[in-house]
């Protein structure tokens, strides 16, 4: 696949390695975004399968449904990216689960209880250069991102993610839970992130996208 037209901007090396543990709403999208970017090595934890309720939502197809997700995003990415080594892993992360190195890994799962199996499984395997917690509310967006050899932000993350429960969370009504639109929000600025990471202009923070206002805020983590 040509990138010369970003390459002004952005390359991203064939080496370079990123996991995805999600493939839903978030996730599929993202996954579509790093592949069109030229991220060549892809791993993506998903132990979904595509439902009806999906296709308005997710970045699956109609014939897709009642398939594995992490199998429908090899099927589709594989039209969309002609070097993309994709590995996909039809699990959800457990509390044995084990990381290799990534140069970034993502989180985009949609509860406290994920994130945390997550933050523990990066500690019994290899600690991932950078990690993104990804996370959508309604219309409203907000990411963390985290430099793992930033010992503060590490630990600043790691108190914040600690002191919540599920119980902290404001449920939304069923009906204003999940647009495409937010996704691919959501997936653009995964997106911008890695090209930041890439060219050594980012480092730890949190980042609240308001969407309806087109409002963007981040602070110091």
């Amino acid at each position: 696949m040509d990138h010369t037209r970003h390459t002004g901007i952005y390359n991203v090396p064939t080496y370079y390695r990123v996991g995805l543990v999600g493939g839903g709403g978030i996730g599929a999208m993202t996954a579509l975004v790093l592949s069109k970017m030229g991220v060549v090595q892809l791993t993506v934890w998903d132990g979904d399968t595509v439902s009806e309720t999906n296709i308005a939502t997710q970045w699956h197809r109609v014939s897709d449904v009642g398939k594995e997700k992490v199998f429908s995003l090899a099927r589709s990415l594989e039209e969309f990216s002609d070097e993309l080594l994709f590995e996909p892993m039809p699990e959800w992360v457990t509390e044995q689960t084990v990381f290799p190195y990534f140069d970034l890994l993502i989180s985009a799962v949609d509860s406290i209880t994920a994130r945390k199996l997550v933050w523990d499984a990066i500690y019994r395997g290899e600690k991932p250069a950078w990690y993104l917690d990804q996370r959508m509310s309604a219309r409203q967006y907000q990411h963390f991102l985290v430099c793992m050899a930033d010992k503060q932000a590490v630990q600043n993350y790691a108190n914040l993610l600690e002191s919540i429960s599920e119980d902290d969370v404001e449920t939304e009504p069923c009906t204003e839970k999940a647009t495409f639109f937010c996704s691919a929000t959501a997936a653009g600025h995964a997106g911008n992130v890695l090209c930041n990471i890439l060219r050594n202009e980012t480092h730890s923070h949190r980042l609240v996208h308001f969407i309806p206002q087109s409002q963007i805020m981040t602070f110091k983590l």
